[in-house]
């Protein structure tokens, strides 16, 4: 099931719980669509539904960072 919540939010989850600096946080919301684990709302306050994440991050992290091409 699919989370909606605003773009702002998002903003400062990103911020406090995976520590991704202010500058960089809106390049990882590009992303992170880019690759279908969010969608923008055109809302008014700009609402983002999240997707869930099917995989396990840290049993997939190779398969993860191929995709991201970190590797």
């Amino acid at each position: 099931m699919a989370r909606v919540i605003p773009q702002k939010d998002c903003l400062i989850l990103l911020g406090c719980l995976y520590h991704i600096p202010k500058k960089l946080r809106v390049l990882v919301l590009r992303e992170m669509e880019i690759l279908g684990m969010l969608k923008r709302l055109n809302t008014r306050d700009n609402s983002i539904e999240i997707f869930p994440i099917l995989k396990d991050i840290e049993e997939d992290c190779r398969e993860l960072s191929e995709q991201l091409k970190i590797y």
